[in-house]
């Protein structure tokens, strides 16, 4: 996965802009950049893994990405699916699918391209996109198994106004990569997105950012400070899952004693979200 290509262009596309067209890779001005770091992995059959991100800033999630294995058991598939929250969010998807695979599947685009969405596919309205599938009887060979730093183009109106994003994710579905067994994954890198209303986006207000020592963290014991007070600090691990949540503050400090591992730290304070942080406890 090559984020360091992902940069801003110091575009004069704005957002909302008519007739104006989303690059893969590229950050217009007006968006806002979210490394969301997220990583998930169906250890076990029968079983899904899910996270969600919030591509506008307003606390509310806009996207459901979710992993299943060997699931429904009557096909035994591994997917990928991506889930809008909103119905004022469209995917560029098409249904190219055979009659019995009735579900609209994203385009999904490479560094570089215009995200102009070409035919068969169009901005859908749908809130169930198939993004990715292995090893299912019914539907061979229509849906891609994997991909390597793939692009997905959205667009959600606000208040009026159209905004375009894209989010960059990499999955492997295959129970076998060159021969040795393979647990399904998916990681979502990173998104684009508008913070309309204040203007701020997931990088804060001046650079503001949450501080985290020691980090990494022997003992579990991770102090925080903000300049700015928290209005909430939730803690999910490398599945996405909410571990720990806290409120309130400008100090404090994090028991993740009974833990080990990579964890990733997301916060508000009355400006709107911050950077997401990652912390390493051993």
């Amino acid at each position: 996965m090559r984020m360091d290509k992902i940069v801003a262009y110091g575009c004069l596309l704005l957002a909302g802009q008519a007739g104006a067209q989303i690059v893969a890779g590229e950050v217009p001005t007006g968006h806002t950049l979210t490394d969301y770091a997220i990583h998930l992995e169906a250890i076990a059959m029968y079983t899904e893994a899910s996270a969600w991100i919030d591509v506008d800033c307003d606390g509310l999630n806009d996207f459901r990405i979710l992993l299943q294995r060997n699931w429904p058991e009557v096909d035994l598939p591994n997917r990928l699916y991506l889930r809008s929250l909103s119905g004022s969010i469209t995917v560029c998807a098409a249904d190219t699918t055979p009659p019995l695979c009735s579900f609209n599947h994203a385009y999904q685009y490479p560094e570089g391209q215009t995200m102009s969405c070409p035919l068969p596919f169009s901005m859908l309205a749908d809130t169930n996109i198939w993004l990715g599938e292995y090893h299912t009887f019914m539907c061979q060979g229509t849906i891609p198994d994997r991909a390597d730093s793939a692009y997905i183009h959205y667009a959600k109106e606000v208040d009026g106004v159209l905004n375009e994003g894209w989010i960059l994710l990499s999955f492997d579905l295959r129970d076998f990569d060159q021969g040795a067994p393979n647990n399904p994954w998916a990681d979502v890198h990173a998104a684009i997105g508008v913070c309309q209303g204040t203007g701020i986006g997931p990088y804060g207000w001046n650079d503001e950012r949450i501080k985290l020592y020691p980090n990494p963290a022997p003992d579990g014991l991770v102090n925080w400070s903000c300049p700015v007070p928290l209005l909430s600090i939730d803690v999910h691990d490398a599945m996405g899952r909410l571990v720990l949540a806290g409120t309130g503050g400008t100090t404090g400090q994090l028991d993740l004693s009974s833990r080990q591992g990579a964890f990733f730290l997301r916060c508000r304070t009355i400006h709107g979200p911050l950077p997401v942080e990652k912390l390493v406890v051993y």
